[in-house]
């Protein structure tokens, strides 16, 4: 029914009933509003209890995997400092020990060559001494 022809019914059965009266389903009709309203206002409130703590959880996960990250981060940059300490490192000992071989080589190669100088002397001393020139003798 449209809204005028249902106001006109309600009214005729409030007059018509004596045992029945609108108020009685209004006074229901605000009970019912004052309970939704409430259980409204109830659901509002847990939902943001529930935003807050999540958002709360939320803060804590980021700052602990900042936390970690960072953690890593400077590991990470410890680490490489320490990769370049021994790369360094390993050049050095690698040029000292380049270093120390060439001087060998040197050193080994003049008292070769001494060596071969002297051997050279002393052969031509032994080749010298080894075939003694024809003495004359004397009869």
């Amino acid at each position: 029914m449209d809204e005028a022809t249902r106001l006109m019914a309600i009214k005729a059965m409030d007059e018509a009933d004596e045992s029945w009266s609108i108020q009685d389903p209004l006074s229901d009709a605000a009970a019912k509003l004052v309970v939704l309203a409430t259980h409204t206002e109830q659901l509002q409130n847990n939902l943001q209890i529930l935003q807050d703590q999540t958002q709360s959880r939320m803060n804590a996960i980021t700052a602990r995997a900042d936390q970690a990250v960072g953690d890593i981060r400077k590991q990470i940059a410890e680490l490489e400092a320490l990769a370049t300490r021994e790369q360094t490192r390993a050049v050095k000992e690698s040029t000292a020990e380049q270093s120390n071989l060439k001087a060998a080589q040197d050193q080994t190669a003049r008292e070769l060559s001494d060596i071969n100088a002297l051997r050279q002397r002393l052969q031509g001393l032994a080749t010298q001494f080894q075939n003694p020139p024809p003495s004359s003798t004397k009869d």
